[in-house]
């Protein structure tokens, strides 16, 4: 079919051919705009469907989710487990240490009243042996060993108030 307008009759007997290359160029870059146009929708469909794959809950990757979750929850269960025995292990350390902490006070107060005990003794002995002269003298106890004692018991007094103060 020629889309061309039909020639005014002339008087010549020759014809001018109608130009017929123009439709077809033009034909041409329709089509090509066309497959042009086509590949870019596939391109941004294929797009889309890659979007819509990652972001999609196909089954597999339900799945997956539910499998990670389900090591998650292990996981905090084994950690809650591990820090609830360390926590057991903990307070059973420190009734340990409060049990001997009351008995090396029961021992504190027992060294001070010996202590006490011994100077007294003492004492009594050096004014016995004043009154008597033809008595032996009493055998002398190591001072450095007595102030030592002394030390420690006042030390532990301060000690014990510190760690009652910390635990209450």
């Amino acid at each position: 079919m020629n889309c061309a307008p039909p020639l005014a009759p002339s008087s010549s007997a020759s014809t001018v051919p109608t130009p017929t290359w123009k439709p077809r160029a033009r034909r041409q870059r329709n089509a090509n705009a066309l497959q042009k146009a086509k590949r870019q929708v596939e391109e941004k469909q294929k797009e889309l469907k890659a979007i819509n794959i990652a972001l999609a809950d196909t089954p597999e990757n339900i799945i997956r989710k539910l499998k990670n979750i389900k090591k998650q929850k292990l996981d905090e269960a084994t950690a809650r487990k591990h820090a609830e025995d360390a926590n057991r292990k903990l307070k059973k350390e420190n009734k340990e240490q409060k049990g001997e902490l009351e008995s090396l006070a029961e021992l504190k107060a027992q060294a001070a009243s010996l202590l006490a005990s011994y100077r007294e003794l003492r004492e009594w002995a050096d004014g016995v042996a004043d009154k008597l002269d033809d008595s032996e003298a009493a055998p002398v106890a190591d001072a450095k060993l007595l102030s030592s004692i002394e030390t420690l018991t006042e030390g532990a007094d301060a000690r014990q108030e510190e760690r009652v103060a910390a635990t209450a």
